[in-house]
């Protein structure tokens, strides 16, 4: 007898592996999974502006970085004794408004670069509610706590959700013709929009999704929601998925698009990367640098068994290898 209704990893073996350099956008779930592909020592550009929740700022932000059309004082905004835009979220915000524009110039590079060298663009969709300005009716990837009679709030029909998805991807493939896109939507429920309102944000994301031909779907919704669906897969917010559901959605993903092969280095790069973290609790510096020539004899023997990873363990880990 069965108990859950399991979903099956995708037959799609070998479409990614320590080659493909990837680019991950859109929410918060994105970076739970790129930080786990990140540690399994993959190429991957990790939200450059922060999380984003909905197509129309992902597709805005993937345009603006075609475009490299440069943020400047015009685009700052002020709260509470930091400084914004309307592009990013918080943490490229800073207190200084020279800093501010230097963390967004600098991610909108970074998002030009990894689209322009990536494999896959792998877009994460949220919610389908935006806030607009009332003032000219841009719709903002994050309000800053500033003022709600500054916005209105509205949801975005599955034909508008579609329009932008199509706008991410003809502004990357500007960028970068060959790239491949991947679609999945997030399985964080969004608390204010309200159960129904958050079950029709998702459905709009989703049918617009199946919309999109050219774009290969992962089912990390549907993985939450009809296979574990439990709420002991949900963390104390109940809300965000536990750290045990996204490594469970992770280990599909890996099935799904992963080698065996590439599944076993990524294990071994885990491992690797975990030690690089530790920090010891001592400030005696005979323990501290025989650890760090521990680190870089392990680093040099990972790179000599897969001298694909040598690269991406110099610009992450051990530039001494």
């Amino acid at each position: 007898m069965k108990f859950r209704t399991e979903i099956s990893p995708l037959p799609r073996k070998g479409l990614i592996d320590h080659s493909t350099p990837m680019v991950l956008i859109g929410s918060c779930f994105t970076t739970e999974v790129g930080s786990r592909l990140k540690s399994g020592l993959f190429d991957v550009t990790i939200n450059p502006f922060g999380p984003l929740y909905n197509p129309a700022s992902i597709a805005n932000n993937i345009e603006r970085a075609a475009a490299m059309h440069t943020f400047d004082t015009q685009d700052i905004v002020e709260q509470g004794g930091a400084y914004h835009t309307f592009a990013g979220h918080s943490s490229v915000s800073a207190t200084d408004i020279e800093e501010t524009l230097r963390r967004h110039n600098e991610a909108l590079k970074a998002l030009n670069a990894g689209i322009r060298n990536a494999g896959w663009l792998i877009m994460t969709l949220g919610s389908a509610w935006v806030f607009r300005l009332k003032t000219d009716r841009t719709i903002v990837a994050n309000c800053h706590k500033l003022p709600a009679t500054m916005f209105c709030r509205e949801r975005l029909s599955v034909d508008e959700c579609t329009a932008y998805l199509q706008r991410a991807i003809n502004a990357a493939r500007s960028i970068n013709p060959a790239i491949k896109i991947m679609l999945t939507v997030s399985p964080i429920r969004h608390g204010p929009d309200g159960l129904h309102g958050n079950q029709i944000s998702k459905a709009s994301l989703l049918l617009a999704c199946e919309a999109i031909e050219e774009a290969v779907y992962f089912p990390s919704y549907e993985i939450l929601m009809d296979d574990l669906r439990d709420y002991r897969f949900y963390a104390a917010d109940m809300r965000h998925p536990s750290d045990t559901a996204v490594d469970y959605v992770y280990s599909l993903f890996e099935a799904s698009f992963f080698k065996d092969e590439t599944i076993a280095m990524a294990r071994e790069a885990r491992d690797l990367t975990k030690r690089f973290s530790h920090r010891i609790m001592s400030d005696n510096i005979d323990e501290i640098d025989a650890l760090n020539r521990r680190n870089e004899e392990a680093a040099r023997r990972l790179a000599e068994r897969y001298p694909i990873l040598k690269n991406i363990i110099q610009k992450e880990l051990c530039h001494s290898i």
